[in-house]
């Protein structure tokens, strides 16, 4: 290799590294004696075999321990990918390639859901699964947005004390205005039955009246309140803009009695929704429930066949939750939107359908900027995800499903790496990072790849990787809660997560996600 100049490392990676040159090269090694606070997560649990360890499960195929604390907790399976049996040898020759996805990109209960259950007088642990991906996707992240009809891709790389480095990826849509939206055709199935009574109801209108605000003339909206049976309370009306009257009677005047009859609910609004389907709008049913309804094969079935396949863009299912700690399942909301290519969310009141559903969201929560969107990893020889906060990586594309990416949004994708040859590390060693998606009206797949040297990305600002790192320690606190208890691990972990709070603090000074963190973990045990 031809000798090449040091590149300008920042001043907040010196204390973390040195640099020796061999040969007109540089082999990149972390400074074991550093003391700067910025270790992983899980400081210690790195196994040099790269989880050879295996569980009940076949680890056969591939897929990489994707966002599971090494910390002998119990992993959730809605949370946690395979780990990988990679054995005990170290290939030095062959560059590693791992395919990725987060959950769809507004998915983000969790995000509300561990809130509450801290702040708002719940007084424990989440009930639902802690989904580290829902917690990325809840917070704000200060990326630059794609170009039109493009995906951008943000690379941010610091190598850590105990020689493992952390890697985050931003990927970005471009940014869309509410007034340059395609119009839309959408069916609200809301659930009316008697366990709906009270709070659930109120944040249902409450979400409602978030999204009525943000309707343009001509958007076409249809209202399926449901309980024992399903009722037509709004058909295909064609609203006069914000706000429309006839809307807001409708949401005004639901009430809550009956069973739950979640079945009729969903085919009376696919069933509007196809009547009214038209391949230059933005196709949606907009599931509101607590969580109380139980979805069967038949139900699969209808969401699944109208979510659209490669030749048609289909009718997306968005899900929000309502109602309180002690009475939703998010089990329900989960399921559909897998099936049926959209977000979940949870929505406790009126200043949370706000902040979910109000002017800055709206658009971002009802569009798509690209289908079916795959990410593809490459790093040196060597190299291994010991954890990460996508919902599924593998070695194995097959094994991974790819998601949709709304417009005006980030995918953050945190990952924890470890290598077996770190002497082979140089500064011009290469990271790619590939996009494929299908574009939204044409269906036509686009792709971008971009390739970085280490070097180009150690000199690079980490202020939001520092958050995600916070984020990622506040995930690990939470899941240890859950399942151990106020125990002396997860009091470790909590103060883990506040040290690298502080971190993240100080390079994101005012950040209001970050307040909100301090304000949860502060309480915690």
């Amino acid at each position: 290799m031809a000798p090449h100049p040091e590149p300008v490392m920042s001043r907040s990676l010196l204390p973390s590294l040195v640099v020796l040159a061999f040969s007109g090269c540089s082999s990149i090694q972390p400074d074991t004696s550093s003391s700067d606070g910025r270790g992983s997560a899980d400081s210690g649990s790195w196994d040099a075999d790269a989880d050879t360890d295996t569980d009940s499960d076949s680890d056969t195929d591939g897929d990489i321990d994707a966002d599971t604390a090494d910390t002998g907790q119990a992993s959730d399976t809605a949370d946690t990918a395979t780990e990988t049996d990679t054995g005990s040898a170290c290939d030095e020759t062959t560059p590693v390639k791992l395919f990725i996805s987060p959950d769809d990109s507004n998915s983000m209960a969790s995000g509300v859901l561990a809130r509450l259950s801290v702040l708002d007088g719940w007084g424990r642990a989440p009930a639902a699964p802690v989904r580290t991906w829902e917690l990325f996707n809840y917070y704000d992240w200060d990326y630059p947005a794609a170009a039109d009809g493009q995906l951008l891709v943000t690379p941010q790389i610091e190598a850590q004390a105990d020689g493992t480095w952390l890697l985050q990826l931003g990927i970005s849509s471009p940014a869309l205005a509410n007034a340059d939206r395609a119009p839309m055709n959408l069916v609200f199935s809301l659930d009316t039955s008697g366990s709906m009574s009270g709070a659930p109801l109120d944040a249902l209108k409450a979400t409602l009246r978030a999204i009525a605000s943000s309707l343009r003339y001509g958007d076409v909206v249809s209202v399926v309140d449901w309980a024992t049976n399903p009722n037509v309370s709004l058909r295909e009306h064609r609203v006069s803009g914000p706000d429309d009257v006839s809307l807001l009677a409708t949401v005004n005047g639901l009430e809550s009695n009956g069973g739950t009859n979640l079945s009729g609910g969903l085919e009376k609004a696919y069933e509007l929704a196809e009547l009214n389907y038209d391949e230059g709008r933005i196709n949606r049913v907009v599931l509101v429930s607590d969580g109380g309804a139980n979805i069967g094969l038949t139900d699969e079935d209808v969401i699944a066949r109208h979510a659209g396949s490669e030749f048609k863009a289909g009718i997306y299912l968005a899900g929000v939750g309502v109602g309180t700690g002690e009475s939703y399942n998010d089990e329900l909301m989960d399921a559909v939107t897998d099936l049926g290519k959209g977000a979940s969310t949870f929505v406790s009141d009126s200043e949370e359908a706000w902040r979910t559903f109000g002017t800055e969201r709206f658009v971002s929560q009802m569009d798509v900027a690209g289908r079916n969107v795959r990410i593809i990893l490459e790093l040196p020889p060597g190299f291994t995800v010991g954890r990460s906060s996508a919902e599924q990586i593998s070695t194995d594309p097959s094994e991974v499903e790819p998601q949709n990416i709304a417009p005006d949004d980030v995918v953050v994708l945190f990952n924890e790496l470890e290598t077996c040859a770190p002497e082979a590390l140089t500064n011009e060693s290469p990271v790619t990072v590939t996009l494929t998606w299908d574009d939204p009206q044409t269906l036509m797949e686009q792709s971008v790849t971009r390739t970085w040297t280490f070097g180009e990305l150690l000199a690079g600002d980490t202020a939001l990787l520092q958050k995600g790192h916070a984020v990622f320690a506040y995930a690990d606190a939470l899941k240890l809660w859950q399942t151990q208890g106020a125990s002396a691990a997860t009091k470790s972990a909590v103060r883990d997560a506040i040290t690298q709070l502080a971190i993240a603090e100080s390079a994101n000074p005012g950040d209001d996600d970050l307040e909100e963190l301090r304000l949860v973990l502060d309480a915690m045990p």
